[in-house]
């Protein structure tokens, strides 16, 4: 029942992208679930791209595509930075949940 209500809000958000282009529909199914499970992943908890990668099973190059098509679209921000608890390298932390992005002054106010 829950993973139902998650599929419908995200349905409700990604169907088509602020400028226009579909993200997922009957021609683009594979694209659509993948970006889903990206989606869903970064919701839980802010992570790496590679951590998310690791956790849904898509490669590390599609979920840069797909941050990369969120970003375009404002439906994930960078939370920060911090060591990547399987490179242990410093990396960019994601997350797709309104709640934790950072509200930035327009116009040079500070």
């Amino acid at each position: 029942m829950e993973q139902e209500t998650k599929k419908i809000a995200i349905d409700a958000i990604i169907p088509i992208a602020k400028d226009g282009v579909q993200i997922a529909g009957k021609d683009n199914k594979i694209f659509g679930s993948q970006l889903r499970k990206c989606y869903l992943s970064f919701r839980e908890k802010p992570q790496t791209m590679l951590e998310c990668s690791r956790e849904v099973g898509i490669e590390r190059a599609s979920i840069c595509r797909y941050v990369a098509t969120l970003r375009k679209n404002d439906l994930i921000k960078l939370i920060g930075f911090g060591l990547c608890s399987i490179s242990l390298h410093r990396a960019g932390y994601y997350s797709t949940d309104p709640d934790l992005f950072i509200q930035t002054k327009k116009g040079g106010e500070s």
